[in-house]
């Protein structure tokens, strides 16, 4: 036991910080290199720990640094550095995983955090996960307007870390649109994507000369669904009562700004706006698995081209983007509950290593 305590108190940061961790998650003795979440930690726990770290340290922590560094000890680095805002980056490590499998890019559905991806471990899907964030949580930096631009972006970071070793792409909903963008880029580029899974992806369904107008409607609609969630009048006059109403709330942290708040709602409205009015040039000719509670034909999972030939309008729209022979797996979940199906990760963990397998398979002929 002494060991212990002497490996926690390495110095008073992280005795503070772990101090912090032990109440939040009601757990007795944090460790230097604990991982958060798996000590129980979920999105709204992470909320509370930056909250009373700004409290304690004066220091602002994101949900974000909370999956980049999810132990005690990496978090310290951050306080001793005295506060310095560090560059935006789009990358997030979720799972990280010491073996031959190459890592998967999962690219973040409207809101534009991965938090969804919270509940992956490394077995998992037994290879290092990246989520892949939105741009523009940082006020300095201006969120992306297409998903020609986002995929531009996230293309970019992607192979600024990996550089030409072929990667693996996955999205949810408008993640889903926007992954795709990512893998006809990838292609063009001759990097190998062998593999692009595509969960519920939202469909390109808006005509709009001028889609920009569209905005505040679509932030004013994100704005009411939040209030609504949080069982809260849906008649603030401005985002600061808003805001004022959500950190009452316990909605967001308690020095969360309108500013902020304001930006959270555009990057939503963005990513939606973007993805549905998305219209690629060329259709993408690579391998892909669409995962999907949205057919109206139900059954069993089947080629994409069957559920076109059957009359279903969501897969017909995809139909359009895809090679006929592109696999559907059919979830019982609607499209809010899919990325907590139980047989969801299993399956795109098979997938996955038959991919890589085959990609492997084929360069060595």
């Amino acid at each position: 036991m002494h060991v212990s305590l002497v490996k926690r108190h390495r110095d008073h940061v992280e005795s503070r910080l772990a101090s912090i961790w032990e109440r939040v998650l009601d757990v007795d003795v944090v460790m230097p290199q604990d991982n958060f979440f798996n000590l129980g930690g979920d999105s709204v726990k992470a909320l509370i720990v930056c909250t009373r770290v700004k409290a304690e340290f004066g220091f602002r922590l994101s949900v974000n640094d909370m999956f980049e560094m999810p132990t005690v000890a990496q978090l310290a680095t951050i306080l001793r550095s005295g506060g310095q805002e560090r560059p935006e980056t789009n990358l997030v490590e979720i799972a990280a995983v010491d073996n031959d499998a190459w890592p998967l890019y999962f690219v973040h559905a409207a809101p534009g955090e991965v938090m969804f991806l919270r509940w992956i471990r490394p077995h998992t899907l037994s290879r290092t996960v990246h989520g892949v964030r939105a741009s523009g949580f940082q006020l300095s930096v201006q969120p992306a307007k297409t998903v020609e631009e986002m995929a531009e972006r996230y293309v970019d970071a992607i192979l600024a870390r990996s550089g030409t070793a072929p990667v693996m792409l996955a999205g949810y909903s408008a993640g889903g649109v926007i992954a795709y963008e990512m893998a006809r880029r990838l292609a063009a580029a001759g990097v190998p994507v062998p593999y692009l899974g595509l969960v519920d992806p939202s469909v390109p369904d808006i005509e709009e000369a001028d889609p920009e107008s569209l905005l505040p409607r679509l932030m004013k609609t994100r704005l009411a669904f939040l209030l609504d969630l949080y069982q809260l009048p849906n008649s603030w006059v401005g985002r600061t009562d808003a805001v004022s109403a959500l950190r009452d709330a316990g909605a967001v942290p308690a020095d969360y700004s309108a500013d902020l708040f304001e930006r959270t709602l555009e990057i939503w409205a963005r990513n939606v706006l973007a993805t549905r009015c998305y219209r690629p040039d060329t259709p993408y000719q690579g391998p892909a698995v669409l995962y999907t509670s949205a057919v109206e034909v139900k059954g069993d999972s089947g080629q994409l081209g069957d559920f076109v030939a059957s009359g279903d309008p969501y897969a017909s729209e995809w139909g359009a983007l895809l090679p006929t022979h592109t696999p559907v797996w059919l979830s019982a979940e609607n499209h809010f509950e899919i990325m907590n199906d139980p047989q969801l990760f299993p399956r795109m963990r098979d997938d996955l290593d038959a991919a890589q397998a085959h990609c492997m398979a084929w360069v060595g002929r």
